[in-house]
């Protein structure tokens, strides 16, 4: 029996300018193509569906706009595309696109079924399916981090040549503490469940980080220390610390094993936030030296921005 009686109508009513790929700038639209290529010369050949992770540093810098791009020229190219809005907190996809929220990734984690994927498939491409966010939940990280969640991606792989979403956070008592959006929950989080040991916090985000993999099948490992995101000049906490250095390298060790590609993020460069890019430079010869391999990404959703620094720091790949 299908989860859903009626199709669902993913009709785009009026394309958004600023967010459908077609009508788009040249220049946006070629450097979106840029990005294509990259995936395609650096995903392992023998990966049937790499799930793809759009993140950004704060709320409002462009995920969805990415994701929705991105998964576009995924698709004009001729590949089977899903793209998900996995925000259950504040959606966006649905309503960037003008089509029904629900059902969607929500009422699927909560009855498990594939069958009726037809009723995300876009009015544009016949190989474009949108699956917006659902009905927002309660718990919203409890059912992303769920066995549910585990499930359903492994389905779709088996269905779509890519899918592509994104979260943040870390998971302490039952509460799920974006690590991401401002310093001041991160010193919150580190005096309420920490007992304001700042390194507790980190070698719990560490952990996480490590289990990135294992929880996603992910092929691209974003980037690895965004817990450094508000400590330019070691404003909150110390990176030569002997338990900073062990939680990252935990984690390094861990993920190595894997083979995916590093991320190198110029994003935080080019809003202000850092001087250089993540993961940081001790990090990073760690990774090298264990024979990691990377690839260059600007976390952007601007044409002037896509491809920021691109040019100082491809050395590194």
């Amino acid at each position: 029996m299908a989860i859903f009686r009626k199709k669902n109508k993913n009709i785009f009513m009026q394309n958004d300018p600023k967010t459908l790929h077609e009508n788009l700038e040249f220049t946006a639209t070629e450097q979106y193509k840029i990005l294509r290529a990259n995936l395609s010369f650096t995903i392992p050949e023998d990966v049937k569906c790499p799930i793809i992770g759009v993140t950004s540093s704060i709320r409002g810098e462009g995920k969805s706009t990415t994701a929705v791009n991105l998964s576009y020229v995924l698709a004009e190219n001729g590949k089977k595309v899903l793209l998900i809005d996995g925000d259950l907190r504040i959606p966006s996809i649905a309503k960037k696109m003008m089509i029904e929220s629900t059902p969607g990734l929500t009422n699927l984690l909560m009855r498990f079924e594939t069958r009726q994927l037809i009723s995300f498939q876009s009015n544009i491409l016949d190989n474009w399916y949108i699956m917006p966010a659902g009905n927002i939940p309660p718990n919203p990280s409890e059912l992303l981090g769920s066995s549910k969640m585990e499930k359903l991606l492994k389905a779709l792989t088996d269905e779509f040549d890519y899918v592509i979403g994104s979260v943040h956070y870390i998971k302490v008592d039952e509460c799920y503490i974006p690590i991401d959006e401002s310093k001041e929950i991160l010193i919150k989080a580190r005096d309420k469940y920490f007992n304001g040991d700042i390194y507790a916090l980190i070698e719990e985000y560490y952990k996480t980080v490590a289990e990135v993999v294992n929880k996603t099948n992910a092929d691209i490992i974003g980037h690895i220390d965004l817990i450094s995101k508000f400590n330019e000049n070691n404003e909150l906490f110390d990176e030569q610390n002997e338990r900073y250095i062990a939680a990252y390298k935990n984690a390094c060790d861990v993920l190595i094993k894997s083979e995916k590609l590093f991320e190198i993020n110029t994003g935080a460069i080019s809003r202000g936030y850092k001087s250089t890019p993540y993961p940081a430079s001790d990090i990073y010869k760690y990774l090298k030296n264990k024979g990691a391999k990377f690839i260059l990404s600007s976390d952007s959703h601007g044409a002037d921005t896509l491809c920021y620094d691109f040019d100082k720091y491809m050395i590194l790949i």
